[in-house]
């Protein structure tokens, strides 16, 4: 093995730049030594707190406690767990969230962690007693994982020795481990594996002695970039896994010690520490006992104390670029996946409280939803393969690709179960939210364009919806007689034309601009050398390279909307995924908004959704003004398009240049699972008082050319005259455009 390969390995720079390691660059937090338990006699492995016991575990499965008060005075007392025996290696040890009457403490979830023993796949459950002095462990429950049928399950199936991670605030635990065994020596350069987290139940104890898992009970997965070698151990905190890695500085730092912090929520690795300097020893586990501070264990008498960062939370206002460094995930663009657990925005007038929403959202989760991206990458693998020229990098691409292809081929444009999810989530999301609308026996209409997603994603709301509020009886259909006002962009409907279709291929005048655009933003033959030792013979095959590159762009979006998730950003630098978000960017501007050679014709067909809306809402008011909803379920081109012709905040500015559009749309403010609405407020006490309204995208309140009563609140009657008159002069404009040929 070669010192360049070594250097490249232990500095984390691969020779295939990862695009999020470059984004947020390794840190050295404040990290001290905290606690020292006195002379090294046994191998330390696991370690957990609760209160003022620090627990640590050994080889073999003994324990020692300590009171955390008292560094270096030795334990107060030792105990060996029920499950102890040669083969459990007490890897890591997590507290559960249920502690049994007379226990000292929550149940114990300890890992074996280690490779190729019968208990490999075991989690023990352990129960400390204690009297006076004297501690004892029963072994309440044993779970195993069984990994059978993982892969045809659309699972992505592990290597081994995982580690069980319960986070107890949300009652669930997370299984953690790679593709390939994380040594150095397995793994070779880090593109050539992932770590692989998989969701579960925490069971019950009445569920038996003995509990099987399998890939029925997987209820989620999570994949991250391998960024660090040699896993050690961890514990999972309120969606986070901390996870400690490396030998110290044992084979001259060749996994030197690290801390990732794998938000799964977020679905990236949020943190990255570098302790090499702090600790020199090996790291063993983490402890995050909710107190500010992560503590960490080594294979020495010494345990070190860091702060845990806050979580962050996008400031969607921010740069698109300082935004984009920040939060990589969302150069995916309305491919992101936004946890949406920011408040919202309803607050209203003293007085006021909300009654009705008219709201459009967007579908959940899905497949890739163009019939060219897939083909484009079998047949570039296909040509590449023929000819002899891919890379280790480029081979390690088609595996992954290989590997996920028999769960995405044939599926175009369909739901995935986490977008199913994401609108049950959402279900909830408004009943917890807006009480206030589903009382006093609510109007609730929903609908959908014939869109299978769409349709998909409005009965899972309905089926969350009735589960939370049994008494609520939502009128729900499905019909492509919705299409005119819903998705006015499909065929066969009013105002579709041949110029308008030249925006939906490439024959139409924002092509050569978008090409342009891009590779003025990206050098093709940069990232094609790191797919292919020959880029002239797959050119010369006939493979479009800024074609290719784009699809790989847009697989790595969807990758994480998928049931067997996959990453592709460790093909792009941090700066490629950047330029392909603003290039992305820019398609959907000239599609969708005012780019001025559009004629604004696609926006302006916002005016036809809108009005329908406006009319909806008025009938429903003039009709008794009951509490209730009416949500219609569609696509991200069309809130985007209603955005334009509100002239909401800066979606209705129009500009030529490419360059400017960065700064005016941002597809990321459109991701999976949108949800748009306008919340009509009254005064119960007042009947005098105006009706309010307020346009809500995702949560955030929007501003609109209207004016403002109070917390971008504005009057009905003003909302309604002002659009009704603006909907009618871009109906005259559709009009007017409609013989225009590309």
């Amino acid at each position: 093995m070669n010192k360049l390969f070594l250097s490249a390995c232990f500095m984390l720079a691969p020779a295939f730049a990862n695009a999020q390691l470059l984004v947020e660059a390794e840190k050295s937090p404040e990290c001290v030594k905290f606690f020292d338990k006195g002379p090294r006699t046994k191998s330390n492995q696991g370690m957990a707190i609760n209160g003022n016991y620090l627990f640590s575990f050994y080889d073999g499965g003994t324990c020692s406690v300590f009171d955390i008060r008292k560094s270096g005075q030795p334990a107060i007392a030792e105990f060996q767990l029920e499950s102890a025996q040669k083969d459990n290696h007490a890897n890591q040890v997590n507290f559960g969230s249920v502690t049994l009457k007379g226990a000292a403490a929550p149940l114990a979830y300890v890992t074996v962690g280690k490779v190729g023993v019968p208990i490999e796949f075991t989690c023990f459950v352990e129960n400390f007693k204690r009297k006076g002095k004297k501690w004892e462990s029963e072994l309440v429950q044993t779970i195993t994982l069984d990994t059978t049928d993982f892969s045809k399950k659309n699972i992505l199936k592990i290597f081994g020795a995982p580690s069980w991670l319960v986070d107890s605030k949300r009652n669930e635990i997370w299984v953690l481990s790679g593709l390939k065994r994380t040594k150095l020596k397995t793994t070779g350069e880090p593109y050539n594996n992932k770590y692989v987290a998989l969701k579960f139940r925490v069971p019950d104890l009445k569920e038996g002695k003995n509990v099987k898992l399998t890939h029925k009970d997987v209820l989620d997965q999570r994949i991250f970039d391998f960024d660090a070698y040699a896993t050690q151990g961890g514990c999972a905190v309120d969606g986070k896994i901390y996870y400690s890695f490396g030998f110290g500085k044992a084979r001259n730092y060749e996994s030197p010690s690290k801390i990732r912090v794998f938000d799964t929520d977020r679905r990236v690795i949020s943190e990255r520490y570098d302790l090499r300097t702090e600790i020199p020893e090996e790291c063993e586990c983490i402890s995050v006992p909710g107190d500010g501070y992560m503590y960490v264990n080594t294979n020495s008498n010494n345990v070190y104390r860091l702060p845990v960062k806050e979580s962050a939370t996008p400031d969607l206002k921010e740069d698109p670029y300082t935004l984009l460094r920040k939060f990589p995930e969302m150069a995916g663009g309305t491919y992101w996946i936004d946890p949406i657990d920011r408040p919202e925005q309803r607050e209203a007038p003293a007085g006021y409280e909300p009654f009705y929403m008219s709201a459009y959202g967007r579908h959940g989760m899905r497949y890739l939803d163009d019939k060219t991206t897939v083909p484009r990458l079998k047949e570039a693998f296909s040509i590449a393969d023929s000819l002899g020229v891919l890379t280790p990098l480029g081979k390690v691409a088609q595996n992954r690709f290989n590997m996920i292809l028999p769960s995405i081929d044939n599926r175009t444009g369909e739901l995935t179960q986490l977008g199913m999810q994401q609108w049950q989530k959402h279900a909830k999301r408004y009943v917890d939210n807006y009480p206030e609308i589903f009382q006093n026996n609510p109007d609730v209409h929903l609908e959908s364009t014939s869109v299978m997603r769409t349709a998909m994603s409005m009965a899972n709301f309905n089926i969350k919806l009735r589960e939370l509020l049994p008494g609520v009886n939502p009128h729900m259909d499905v019909s492509v007689t919705y299409h005119p006002y819903l998705n006015p962009y499909t065929d066969g409907v009013p105002y579709k034309t041949e110029f308008d279709e030249s925006f939906r291929n490439r024959k139409g005048v924002w092509y050569p601009v978008w090409c342009d655009f891009a590779k003025s933003k990206v050098n093709i033959n940069d990232f094609a050398s790191r797919l292919f030792t020959d880029v002239a013979a797959m050119e010369a095959a006939g493979v479009d390279l800024l074609e290719l590159e784009n699809a790989f762009f847009l697989m790595q979006n969807d990758a994480m909307s998928l049931d067997m998730p996959m990453l592709f950003d460790d093909l792009f630098t941090a700066e490629e995924m950047i330029a392909w978000w603003e290039i992305d960017n820019l398609k959907y501007f000239q599609q969708k908004g005012p780019w001025t050679p559009n004629l604004g014709r696609p926006w302006r067909k916002g005016a036809i959704m809108l009005d329908q809306i406006l009319e909806s809402s008025k009938e429903h008011l003039d009709n008794g003004a009951g509490n209730g909803l009416y949500l219609r379920l569609g696509h991200d081109g069309c809130i985007m398009a209603i955005l334009a012709e509100m002239e909401a905040d800066k979606w209705g500015i129009e500009t030529e240049d490419p360059a400017k559009v960065k700064d005016l749309w941002q597809t990321y403010l459109i991701p999976m699972a949108t949800f748009f609405n306008i919340n009509f407020y009254r005064n119960p006490n007042d009947a005098n008082a105006p009706i309010l309204v307020k346009a809500i995208l995702n949560g955030n309140a929007m501003k609109l050319p209207l004016p403002e009563v109070a917390d971008k609140c504005y009057k009905w009657n003003d909302f309604y005259s002002h659009y009704k008159a603006k909907i009618a002069k871009d109906i005259q404009a559709l009009d007017a455009t409609a013989n225009v040929k590309p």
